[in-house]
Order: C-alpha cells, then structure tokens, then sequence
C-alpha cells in the first residue's frame, strides 16, 4: 500500500510542480498541496478512528481539509492530462482521500497504555 501512496504522492508532484515554473502559482499549488492535504485528512479520519479517543475532532478536521481541497481545485480549475484523458481535480482529490483512508488503515496503531 505505501508503494501505492508513493507512486500517487511522485504522480502529483510531477503534474503539479511545473505550473509553478510556467509563472502559473495558484495553479500549481492548487495541483501540488491539495491532493497532500486531502491525503492527510483521510488518514487523520482513520488514525482518529483507530485510536478511539477524540473521534468527533479528527473526523471534522479531516472532512474539513477534504473540503479545503475540493473547494481550491474546484476554485482554480484544476485537472490532470493523463494518458490523453482529462481527470477533473475534484476526482484526483477523492481518490487522494481514499488514498489516505487506506494507507491510515495499513498502519499499525501505537497506543501508549500507563
């Protein structure tokens, strides 16, 4: 699953970043760090719930940065050209948060018991 993640994490970063050479900075970063921060919040659900303690706050920050994102892509226009299709930003970021939920759902839980 890391794989997976990584090889999704290099996929945004090389259609993101040379937006930000092409003197186009908003669409860039719309491009770069809202699919990082969808990630982060379906991992931040996951964790939250796995955990057990602080539920309602990790799922409403975690929905909060899904938003966050979606709004930013949908805001800028955002969208990908893959192997000739276009993939709207808004679909990059759903698959980004469930990206997110399973790589949360792959990592052990570390509870510190006293």
């Amino acid at each position: 699953m890391g794989l997976l993640c990584l090889v999704f994490v290099m996929v945004v970063l090389v259609t993101g970043i040379p937006y930000l050479w092409h003197g186009q900075f908003v669409l860039g970063l719309a491009g770069t760090l809202s699919p990082i921060l969808a990630v982060a919040g379906g991992g931040g659900i996951i964790g939250g719930i796995r955990e057990g303690n602080r539920t309602v706050p990790t799922i409403a920050i975690g929905l909060a940065l899904l938003a966050l994102s979606l709004f930013w892509v949908w805001w800028t226009g955002w969208g990908l050209i893959l192997f000739g299709y276009r993939v709207p930003g808004i679909v990059e970021n759903l698959v980004a948060f469930a990206f997110g939920m399973l790589f949360g759902m792959s990592q052990p839980t570390h509870r510190i018991t006293s």
